[in-house]
């Protein structure tokens, strides 16, 4: 361990860059899963839109249809929008999510920025410390060197 005076906040900036390099990935990998859900409901979601257009076309052109078939039709397509409107709804959460991933992500990264700055003013101060430091040891070592000299 040095002599610095201020070791101790040095360890504490290190360990606060160190933690928040963890935050930012924390974030990045829910950001990324958030994106991932919402792009699945969505894709989820439009192939039973496909799939409720093409029965609703099937159907439509289909001829010589009974009274009876046309209700049982009716039922099943209620049915699937009743289960679309549930996935707008888990798309328009997923939504709120990658929203909310999204902000939490851009405060790990300021959080990040913050930590490497404040990292570095006590890294120049270190700098500027053993430079001050080493300039006071080598007058000292030149008075010395002097005064040896006027002796001899």
């Amino acid at each position: 361990m040095s002599d610095y005076p201020l070791e101790a906040l040095t360890q504490l900036r290190e360990q606060a860059l160190e933690d928040a390099r963890q935050e930012l990935t924390a974030a990045w990998e829910a950001h990324r899963s958030a994106e991932t859900k919402l792009r699945e409901i969505r894709e989820t979601l439009r192939a039973h839109q496909a799939k409720s257009a093409e029965m609703r076309r099937a159907w439509s052109e289909a001829p010589g249809r009974s009274i009876e078939s046309i209700l049982r039709e009716d039922d099943y397509l209620s049915a699937r929008n009743a289960d679309e409107k549930k996935l707008r709804e888990r798309e328009t959460l997923a939504s709120k999510d990658l929203r909310a991933a999204t902000e939490s992500l851009s405060a790990a990264q300021e959080a990040l920025q913050e930590a490497q700055q404040e990292r570095k003013v006590v890294s120049k101060h270190e700098e500027r410390w053993l430079a001050e430091r080493a300039q006071k040891e080598s007058r000292r070592r030149e008075a010395e060197a002097d005064e040896l000299a006027q002796r001899k």
